[in-house]
């Protein structure tokens, strides 16, 4: 075999050297980890694919993995950095519990950059108990995609995790930040919601529906297209509760409109308690440009386009071909775990731990950001209680289908 590169090898090997100096100048950490395993990745398969590159060009070999080891140098320090970060946002805020230990593992899926950490505490009676908590860069902060570019933090991601975890459909969330870069170095936590596996006996026949179960970053089954049937053999009751808790997804998605939330099921999931589930949400994409939704009791009614049935959706294996009238009696089991009494409050309270949050900051490059936001998110705020205002009035005035 020929020890030549031939233009192909060359152009790809010139690439390389092109990203990495690209790299050497980027500055915000999140992204510089993000790109750099990218090209490792791309580096270490073009090498071994490469007989060529095996066996004729060690220098160039070398050259390319004296890059890859400089790469994997920015990696270990940005995954180290992002620990210590936790770590100390636990040890303050949890350090009376006892810490015995913290580990940490790769975040397997979904494009958010992450890490998993199990963090072990002990009682006085020197009783060990241990919790998950699953950390990711806000939805603006730099993602798995080697091209993303990070932007500063959206204060209304940060208030409604604050409003899911006060109106019960959401983990306990704490946020914390680089620094260096406050406003784009932001990172989110979310403990553990749930831990129980509700398990269908047969999940091996043809056509399995997918989604996301209890545990609330990792667990996840196939239910066959016989759901019901599957459910009723492992638990009676845990079908109509499962229809429930997903009208409240699909519910919570439009009065809040949130994107990549009920039609995303790995988003969101189900924790068995007393032979009934409850509801989480996890993750979401909030709205940019519009908050208030007059059309939200007839979408929810038909499904729409950003809220869809469609086949590849739980929400159409369930609730589809369910009658208007069906979606409504269950829409009013959905209102009675919202709340209405105090649903307002609870989004007013929310918005003052918001600013709680804010005025405690110690970085004045993300308190000036945030501050400059917050205009904003009253808008979002106020526009979340008239979403919920109409659709509980439409409810009712259509009260009498039942």
């Amino acid at each position: 075999m020929s020890n030549n590169l031939n233009m192909e090898h060359e152009a790809i090997i010139e690439q390389f050297r092109k990203e990495y100096k690209e790299l050497l100048c980027i500055t915000n950490q999140t992204l510089l980890k993000n790109k750099s395993l990218f090209l490792v990745v791309k580096i270490y398969m073009f090498v071994y694919d490469s007989e060529i590159i095996l066996k004729y060009h060690e220098s160039l070999k070398k050259e390319l993995f004296l890059m890859t080891s400089k790469l994997d140098k920015v990696i270990n320090d940005y995954e180290n950095k992002l620990k210590e970060l936790f770590k100390d946002d636990i040890t303050i805020n949890f350090g009376a519990l006892n810490i015995e230990s913290i580990s940490f593992s790769h975040k397997m899926r979904g494009v958010q950059s992450g890490e998993l950490a199990t963090v072990t505490f002990s009682n006085s009676n020197n009783v060990k108990s241990s919790t998950n908590f699953f950390i990711k860069t806000h939805q603006n902060g730099a993602v798995t995609a080697p091209s993303a570019a990070s932007k500063p933090v959206d204060i209304k991601e940060l208030f409604v995790y604050k409003a899911l975890e006060n109106l019960k459909i959401g983990p306990k969330v704490r946020f914390f930040f680089d620094d260096r870069d406050a406003t784009k170095e932001f990172f989110i936590s979310t403990q553990e919601a749930g831990s129980t596996i509700l398990k269908p006996n047969d999940v091996e026949k043809p056509n399995n529906f997918p989604f996301k179960l209890a545990n609330h970053y990792k667990v996840s089954i196939a239910i066959t297209d016989d759901i019901k049937k599957e459910f009723d053999s492992y638990e009676p009751n845990l079908f109509e509760s499962l229809k429930r808790e997903l009208t409240l997804v699909d519910m919570v998605s439009r009065i809040f409109n949130l994107g990549d939330c009920s039609i995303n099921s790995s988003n969101f999931g189900f924790i068995e308690q007393e032979n009934d589930l409850s509801a989480c949400i996890f993750d979401f994409r909030t709205s940019f440009n519009v908050y208030e939704n007059n059309k939200i009791f007839k979408y929810f009614e038909h499904g729409n386009k950003q809220f869809c049935y469609t086949r590849n959706s739980l929400l159409w294996a369930l609730i589809a071909a369910e009658s208007r009238n069906e979606k409504i009696a269950r829409a009013f089991l959905v209102f009675k775990r919202l709340n209405p009494s105090t649903f307002y409050s609870t989004i007013d309270q929310s918005m003052q731990e918001i600013v709680m949050y804010i005025n405690s900051s110690n970085s004045n490059q993300l308190k000036e950001h945030l501050k400059n936001m917050y205009s904003n998110l009253e808008e979002y705020s106020e526009c979340t209680k008239i979403n919920f205002r109409i659709f509980l009035n439409k409810l009712k005035k259509h009260s009498n289908c039942i």
